[in-house]
């Protein structure tokens, strides 16, 4: 009886879960790819001008779709056709731009998932480039870089290091 409860809170949590996310998304076809087995092969996030990015590097055909969650706050981005060729470490927790964690996982054979745990809800925009796709969200302008990946340390824009006047 008490393993029929714990399948049913399961069942009835997993359905609420999926009630609870938005009838729309936003799709975004990545061009310039190529036809080879696409694969996630880095995240960094970097400060901007009154923003935080997260940038998510990858090589071969996606698409990418992404949507918003609350309590907590969380921007999730789905890299369609992908794989994780990404060891990340653990996010270190320290917020950087109002972003609090960043996940990822192979959330599906074919799909990667990213998940941004945020301080706030906030406005933000998804972005593609050749290779790439950067979300783009409001909050603290000064942070210290993160990167996690090969091409991403690689690709980082070196810190500027402000010095103190005497």
């Amino acid at each position: 009886m008490r393993r029929y409860r714990t399948l049913a809170a399961i069942a009835a949590g997993t359905l609420l879960t999926m009630a609870a996310m938005p009838a729309a998304a936003t799709t975004l076809p990545v061009a310039g790819a190529t036809a080879e087995a696409a694969a996630v092969t880095a995240v960094r996030v970097v400060p901007g001008a009154g923003r935080a990015d997260v940038v998510v590097s990858f090589s071969g055909d996606v698409t990418v779709a992404d949507f918003t969650l609350t309590g907590p706050h969380r921007i999730v981005v789905d890299v369609k056709g992908a794989t994780m060729q990404l060891r990340t470490p653990a996010y270190d927790r320290i917020s950087r731009g109002g972003i609090l964690n960043v996940r990822l996982a192979q959330f599906t054979p074919e799909v990667v998932r990213i998940v941004l745990d945020l301080d706030a809800a906030r406005e933000y925009s998804v972005v593609r480039g050749e290779g790439e796709v950067r979300v783009s969200g409001t909050g603290p302008a000064a942070f210290a870089p993160r990167s996690a990946g090969a091409a991403a340390v690689a690709a980082a824009p070196a810190p500027a290091v402000e010095a103190a006047a005497p």
